[in-house]
């Protein structure tokens, strides 16, 4: 019997964090290497009591963990349409105007899904993180996680451990 798609692809939690005033200080999440394998996403939860503050997502590709080489690349996005349904994947441009602009709705605890494939790595740039640029300053109550899933590539790649 074949192993269920669940078991073919590796999933690890790189990093999760919660704080009453995400978008403070334009933070960044680690870099992780996403030449290992299939995509490195992003989830962002946005709890609606708290402030209204708004944040833009970017997406970078670097060199190495240090992050100090960093360039915008494109990426994909969806929002929770419903508290258990995410809408239909938006092509983000590096610099454009339809990169995901976070929003802190009445009713929801917003959610939002942001993946790269490593094919959109720039050349020589392996490596992926993501930076909450605050565009409306007030504080807001929001957690986020950082993953890297897909199945390893060719080079025998495994899930880091200590994760």
């Amino acid at each position: 019997m074949s192993s269920s798609v669940l078991q073919q692809i590796n999933t690890a939690m790189v990093t999760i964090s919660s704080m009453s005033d995400i978008f403070n200080t334009d933070p960044t999440t680690p870099a992780v290497n996403a030449s290992k394998y299939g995509e490195v996403g992003l989830l962002l939860g946005l709890k609606t009591s708290g402030g209204t503050g708004q944040a833009r997502i970017e997406a970078y590709s670097c060199t190495d963990a240090t992050k100090a080489d960093g360039e915008e690349i494109d990426y994909l996005w969806r929002k929770a349409t419903t508290t258990d349904n995410f809408g239909a994947f938006t092509k983000a441009a590096a610099g454009s105007s339809d990169r995901c602009l976070t929003t802190v709705g009445a009713t929801l605890n917003d959610q939002y899904h942001v993946i790269v494939r490593s094919r959109q790595c720039k050349a020589n740039k392996p490596f992926v993180y993501f930076k909450l640029v605050e565009v409306v300053n007030d504080p807001v109550v929001a957690g986020h996680c950082v993953l890297i899933y897909g199945k390893p590539s060719r080079s025998g790649a495994t899930i880091p451990s200590g994760l």
